[in-house]
């Protein structure tokens, strides 16, 4: 599947839901009971965890999945080079 790139959002890469994402994504839904996980929180995860990228976030405690790498972010800037 290929990607596209938005002037605004330039630096990030678009990725369609494949259904291995959706099966990932559903079985975080089923398995962490610790947090009470929104499903599109889930397939962010998946598709970072499937593409190898390092899930950006600015609150870390929506991704409790401790295989899939993740950043800190303080604000948005850090991504858009704002």
């Amino acid at each position: 599947m290929g990607y596209q790139n938005y002037t605004v959002i330039s630096p990030l890469k678009v990725s369609q839901i494949a259904q291995v994402i959706a099966e990932k994504a559903g079985a975080y839904k089923r398995t962490i009971r610790s947090q009470d996980m929104d499903l599109d929180d889930c397939i962010i995860a998946a598709t970072a965890l499937m593409q190898h990228a390092i899930l950006a976030t600015g609150n870390i405690r929506h991704y409790p999945m401790t295989h899939v790498k993740k950043t800190f972010l303080v604000d948005e800037t850090q991504v858009l080079g704002g």
